[in-house]
């Protein structure tokens, strides 16, 4: 009896050297999956020992297959030993890729792949560097912020078939004390929390036109409505409008706005945070079942993984 198995061809071609797809069916899920962009193509490897394997696709209309990309799309493929392929995405939908043997019998040694065919989805952004008139720079510059946002553009795209656009990036000074050297809060803004000051520069200086407004800072604290005490940092936080309205008891509308702390280095951790933050702007929780080593989990051993469920709540085309 033959035995086979589905792998993960993982790319090579940018900084991070993973796409975070999950491909070991966590969460509920026997089988591992794949996310395949409509109208584009995903690589897979297969091994298979003992005899042969034919490999084929559940529904042709949402996804085929091809011996290697440029290739022309088969019914089915056929193998006897450790090959890759290529998986098409055709419509948004849901369909698996099935290793069976040659007269058409799954038995339990062969091996299924769950596909998610999905439509590509645009967010706009923008990004900042916060400054006021005691901090006037952050540790990083708008060039490795920028650099950040490439990896994290990356990672969305091959995980999850959603396309970020930067459409500007600015110097956000802000002219009123935010916090002493120390971070400590000015006693002139104990009943006024920071994101008020910094969304108003943010809207005078045109960049609430985007989905999303991500803002290089320093570990910034401000109060909790009207209570005298700190513990709301601006540090790898999402305010969403609704989430600022359930806090606050008032109404923004406008973009989602991402502080990410800016000190330290500018490389995997601020990857990992900004693209983490995002995850809430999609409205994604640190609740769900998934592992602790996922990238939507909170704090902790964080990788860049996504769960298909987290896949599917950032782009719900195909559901």
């Amino acid at each position: 009896m033959a035995d086979a198995k589905f792998f993960k061809q993982m790319p090579v071609d940018w900084d991070l050297r993973q796409d975070g797809a999950d491909f070991s069916g966590v969460a509920g899920m026997r089988y591992p999956f794949q996310m395949v962009p409509a109208g584009g193509t995903r690589s897979c490897q297969i091994s298979v020992s003992g005899g042969m394997a034919r490999v084929r696709v559940g529904n042709p209309q949402i996804a085929r297959i091809a011996s290697d990309p440029g290739r022309p799309p088969v019914d089915a493929l056929t193998f006897n030993t450790s090959g890759s392929f290529s998986i098409i995405g055709g419509r948004a939908g849901t369909t698996y890729v099935i290793a069976e043997e040659p007269g058409g019998i799954m038995p339990a040694r062969l091996h299924l792949l769950n596909v998610y065919v999905k439509d590509e989805v645009k967010v706009r952004y923008n990004l900042a560097r916060l400054s006021d008139p005691v901090n006037t720079t952050t540790s990083m510059s708008l060039a490795e912020a920028e650099k950040i946002l490439t990896n994290v553009e990356a990672l969305y795209l091959s995980q999850t078939n959603v396309r970020l656009i930067k459409q500007q990036m600015k110097e956000l000074h802000v002219g009123r004390i935010l916090s002493d050297n120390n971070n400590v809060i000015q006693l002139d803004v104990m009943s006024n929390n920071m994101e008020d000051v910094i969304f108003a520069e943010i809207r005078s200086q045109g960049l609430s036109n985007a989905d999303v407004v991500f803002v290089f800072t320093w570990n910034i604290e401000g109060s909790r409505d009207l209570v005298q005490t700190t513990g709301r940092p601006l540090d790898g936080r999402t305010e969403t409008p609704e989430r600022f309205a359930r806090y606050r008891n008032s109404s923004r509308s406008g973009p989602t706005v991402i502080y990410i702390n800016s000190f330290g280095s500018a490389g995997f951790h601020h990857t990992l945070t900004t693209a983490h933050e995002l995850g809430h702007h999609f409205g994604l929780s640190h609740f769900a079942p998934r592992p602790s080593n996922y990238l939507m989990e909170a704090g902790g051993n964080r990788g860049f993984k996504m769960s298909w469920g987290d896949i599917n709540g950032v782009n719900r085309t195909g559901i």
